[in-house]
């Protein structure tokens, strides 16, 4: 009898993990599949022409230069974030570290968008310690880093040319 435990427990276990393994992979490639269907409706909607854009897991942040354009996309939450924020109406942007009280480690980096007219602001992590790797850190907080350098000198009325967004 506990031999056929035994060959039960050596077939099942290897079954059950892929198994669960398949499962991972068909959640990853629907929410693929969801975070691009948003994307491109917001691109049709919006009529934009991206040039450049960043893909961070369930995430999108994309600039269309000659629109002065940022698309905004964050499926990590349950409340998903898809936004089209015309970068003429941008105030500021700022990079925001939330730092864990005791520890003061970074536990989360923030792209801050603050707009003129609604005196709102819009939030784009790029760094969550409950959901990325420390290892990632120096990396994402660069990316940050880049993204707010490239909303300023976008957010300014006139053409920029590559040279000057070059040197980002």
């Amino acid at each position: 009898m506990p031999l056929y435990l035994i060959i039960i427990l050596i077939i099942g276990l290897p079954a059950l993990y892929g198994i669960r393994e398949i499962i991972k992979e068909k959640r990853k490639k629907r929410s693929q599949l969801s975070l691009a269907m948003s994307y491109d409706m917001l691109v049709l909607e919006n009529k934009l022409s991206i040039e450049y854009i960043d893909i961070l897991e369930n995430k999108v942040i994309a600039i269309d230069r000659k629109n002065k354009k940022l698309v905004l996309i964050d499926h990590t939450e349950e409340n998903k974030q898809e936004l089209c924020i015309s970068l003429l109406q941008v105030a500021s942007s700022s990079i925001i570290e939330e730092r864990d009280e005791q520890d003061k480690c970074i536990k989360k980096i923030f792209l801050e968008i603050k707009l003129r007219r609604h005196h709102m602001h819009h939030k784009f992590c790029f760094y969550d310690d409950s959901k990325d790797s420390v290892t990632e850190l120096p990396s994402l907080s660069r990316r940050a880093l880049h993204w707010r350098n490239r909303v300023n000198i976008h957010r300014l009325p006139g053409t920029v040319s590559i040279e000057q967004e070059y040197v980002l």
